[in-house]
């Protein structure tokens, strides 16, 4: 199946299709079809979006044809001057070329409707389209915020399509039509919220005014909808900040809060202040008890999938000394006779023979420390023999060389002698 999928020419086909290649192949299963679908899907050979009706009916051969497609769109300039964000469906035969025939135009748009680009317009679906990110970046008058219920996301790095994927997933709450391409203005059981980002400070900024007994679930709506974005970016940071009630320019930590509640802390002293605040004052207002027991249980699960590393076991066979007074007093004891056998030597041999004692004594050293660092295994038996071939090739006495010309490296004539 794969290999004939991967000679056909085309850029899709439709899901019959598909089915009449799977009988071909002996595959007439329905459900052996839709999991090897999967399979072809996550082999990236034919996508097919089985968990989405609007797209299950159509299997894409070439990803690019699906790619090249939306941001055809996206890269539009009229849509960006002149329509301000707003793409109707009659449009795109001026966009698309021919690659894209109407009767694709709409899996185009639910596609990109199923990755968050967009959405339709109220009492237009399937005709006009709003596309956050080309919306202007001015931002619209949006009233009065001030003793609103606050909250913020402080990013390591914070990518566009964060608030833009945000404005498309909370598109049912959306407050006289007031957006704009870094924010947007929700409104819920008469409760108002204002939420915005500032990239280039790497934050989003919420605030939620209305019944104070009532505005804490729009902020919880709110979160739900970030948890769940920040949980399809891999490698994402992002801390929440809970700015105090009477002095908005405080922040604490959410996470912070909740380790005090855990420790039993009624009250502390946030940094920037000198006063104290109650713990559960400012958890409770952005939050319900039962809301705050979930999360913290969701964390702990958290926790109990990341398994620390196994301990070492440790090793059966007896530790042995790794001292040279343990294992290797008898190589100390060899290393000090071989010093003083030379030692000795040196006083009846002539001048010019001492360096060859010099050179010996030392490569002497080197073999009783190999000796020792072998007896504490930390040294292969392989690379002593190795060190100690090297050590004898070195040794000018074995070389064969003549040690009464070893004072000078050149003969009566001047001229160098060879090796």
């Amino acid at each position: 199946m794969k290999a004939q999928l991967e000679k056909l020419d085309d850029d899709y086909i439709e899901y019959h299709q598909y089915q009449k290649i799977c009988a071909d192949n002996s595959v007439t299963d329905e459900q052996s079809q839709k999991t090897l679908v999967g399979f072809l899907h996550d082999l990236g050979i034919a996508l097919n979006f089985r968990d989405d009706p609007r797209l299950q009916q159509d299997s894409v051969l070439n990803p690019e044809w699906v790619t090249n497609g939306v941001y055809s769109i996206l890269n539009d300039n009229a849509l960006i001057t002149r329509h301000k964000g707003i793409l109707e469906r009659a449009m795109l035969p001026h966009i698309l070329d021919a690659r894209y025939p109407s009767k694709k135009h709409l899996f185009i748009l639910d596609i990109m409707r199923k990755f968050e680009l967009c959405f339709p317009l109220e009492g237009y679906e399937d005709t006009r389209y709003l596309l956050p990110d080309l919306l202007n970046k001015e931002e619209p008058e949006t009233g009065d915020w001030e003793n609103t219920l606050p909250f913020q996301y402080h990013y390591n790095v914070l990518p566009g399509s964060i608030i833009s994927r945000f404005i498309v997933r909370m598109n049912q709450l959306i407050s006289k039509r007031t957006y704009w391409r870094n924010g947007v203005v929700l409104t819920k059981g008469g409760n108002k919220a204002l939420v915005k980002a500032d990239k280039e400070d790497r934050k989003i900024f919420i605030w939620v005014s209305g019944n104070q007994g009532t505005r804490r679930i729009l902020l919880e709506s709110i979160r739900d909808q970030f948890d769940y974005i920040h949980s399809s970016i891999p490698g994402i940071e992002v801390e929440e900040k809970v700015p105090l009630p009477s002095q908005p320019a405080v922040l604490v930590d959410y996470k912070h809060l909740l380790d005090l509640e855990a420790l039993g802390e009624q009250e502390f002293v946030p940094s920037g202040l000198r006063e104290k605040v109650r713990v559960r004052d400012l958890l409770e207002g952005i939050e319900t008890l039962q809301g705050r027991e979930e999360r913290q249980e969701t964390r702990k699960d958290l926790e109990r999938r990341v398994e620390p590393p196994p301990a070492p076991r440790p090793d059966p066979r007896p530790s042995r000394p790794k001292t040279p007074w343990g294992s290797g007093l008898f190589y100390l004891f060899v290393l000090g006779v071989v010093t003083a056998i030379f030692a000795i030597v040196s006083h009846f041999v002539p001048w010019y023979v001492l360096p060859v004692v010099i050179i010996g004594a030392l490569l002497a050293i080197g073999v009783v420390g190999a000796f020792q660092l072998m007896q504490d295994e930390r040294f292969s038996q392989e690379n002593f023999v190795t060190l100690i071939i090297e050590a004898y090739k070195r040794l000018p006495l074995l070389r064969g060389q003549d040690t009464a010309r070893l004072p000078s490296d050149t003969n009566s004539d001047g001229d160098e002698t060879n090796p």
